[in-house]
């Protein structure tokens, strides 16, 4: 499977699994036997976004602000980015989905004649229904060892988002995602 499919294939996994209302999900994998403590630099793949239209490599909007997180937590552990070349490809992938819920089902009481049994009676019928929309994100890092093109770490963060937050849900997935990077155990 090619890493864009691998990609494609981790985010509709992510999105499916994710509850409603939950809280941000993030979890880390690395390559066993694979000390990510040697890694010095590391260099950009193009940043896959996932949308209605398919796939957008480094969109406008979400690509410098993806970057920008990533390249924050990478620094800050010490390992430097270089134009190509670098020890390490960062290859990432975000996408959403949005789906409407029904929140609330109103039933209103209708009082009814029964001409057989010759008596009122009620009947529940419903009157109006409550829905909203929610937006499940999912954000995947997958830091690729540049000599063996193998994934040597790789994070996923899910949760839910809103126009007006994915800077900040972006930012904060980043932090939790290499939190524990580079793992302890190789």
């Amino acid at each position: 499977m090619s890493p864009k499919t691998t990609l494609i294939a981790l985010c509709a996994a992510a999105l499916l699994s994710t509850p409603l209302a939950a809280k941000m999900k993030v979890q880390s994998q690395h390559q066993a036997g694979n000390n990510c403590k040697q890694y010095k630099t590391y260099s950009w793949l193009p940043v896959r976004t996932v949308g209605k239209t398919g796939i957008i490599d480094d969109d406008p909007t979400a690509s410098p602000i993806i970057r920008e997180a990533v390249n924050r937590e990478l620094q800050a552990k010490g390992l430097k980015e270089v134009p190509s070349g670098g020890e390490l490809q960062v290859a990432t992938a975000a996408m959403k989905e949005t789906s409407p819920h029904t929140d609330a089902l109103i039933y209103g009481w209708f009082p009814e004649y029964s001409t057989t049994y010759g008596s009122y009676w009620s009947t529940a019928q419903p009157v109006m229904t409550i829905s909203s929309y929610s937006t499940q994100g999912a954000f995947i890092v997958n830091l690729i060892d540049a000599k063996t093109k193998k994934s040597a770490w790789i994070a996923m963060a899910k949760d839910t988002v809103d126009r007006n937050q994915a800077k900040s849900k972006i930012e904060k997935a980043a932090a939790k995602m290499f939190a524990d990077f580079p793992p302890k155990k190789p």
